[in-house]
């Protein structure tokens, strides 16, 4: 399809919109770091911190603005319209995050990292959001080195290839008869602790963040948002 002409390929038009419109918010985010730093404020940000290497001669300006473009294009947020409808439809599911927030932090605070080992039902909460309703159902595609066979089906050399996490993620044998429901229990052993589900996810318990050891090198920083965001949103 690349050969087809560009006043065929709206796919292409819109994506090159999209890039220059995207491009001037970039480069306006990060020229406000830029003043805030030359005013004297400290570069305690990964794009302040980005910015000091810029100056060093470590990278360049437009590999800098795609950064700051990976960073403001998380996932999180629509990770967390999920936790949302999750709360709106297992109320019940809710009633036990908060009273376990209530037991731990109280009522006159928000909740900290502090407060991070001590809540475990928040944090099964992330794992089971990730789960349930993750927002890459069929994750990155992937290519096989070589020529494969895999329960009879052929996978050619360099041809692309999907895992079905949406199908992982709702095998009853793994999560139970309501791996459709959202029930951060199913992540708790009988003591209130975490527990891992599935080996091979350093200790993740789902499949959202890829496999082995091309595994999402950002997940802590991907849990510990999730995490307080949720818990202060409850």
């Amino acid at each position: 399809m690349r050969y087809l002409p560009r006043s065929m390929c709206a796919w292409r038009r819109n994506a090159e919109a999209a890039f220059n419109r995207d491009s001037v918010i970039f480069k306006e985010l990060s020229a406000d770091v830029q003043k805030q730093m030359d005013a004297g404020d400290e570069a305690t940000s990964v794009v302040g911190r980005l910015l000091q290497n810029v100056e060093k001669k470590k990278y360049i300006r437009a590999g800098l603005e795609c950064s700051c473009a990976l960073f403001c294009r998380s996932r999180n947020s629509g990770q967390l319209a999920w936790f949302v409808q999750a709360m709106i439809l297992y109320p019940e599911a809710q009633r036990f995050a908060q009273a376990e927030i209530d037991r731990i932090v109280g009522l006159y605070r928000l909740p900290t990292f502090d407060d991070y080992g001590h809540l475990p039902y928040i944090r099964a909460s992330v794992k089971e959001s990730l789960r349930g309703r993750g927002v890459s159902p069929l994750g990155l595609p992937h290519r096989p080195t070589q020529d494969d066979y895999y329960l009879g089906y052929f996978l050619p050399k360099n041809g692309v290839c999907f895992a079905n996490n949406w199908s992982l993620h709702h095998d009853k044998e793994v999560y139970g008869d309501d791996a459709q429901h959202f029930n951060p229990g199913r992540f708790l052993d009988v003591n209130g602790n975490l527990k891992s589900l599935v080996a091979d996810t350093k200790d993740e318990g789902h499949f959202s963040y890829g496999f082995g050891k091309r595994i999402c090198v950002g997940r802590h920083v991907a849990n510990n948002s999730l995490f307080i965001h949720i818990a202060s949103l409850l």
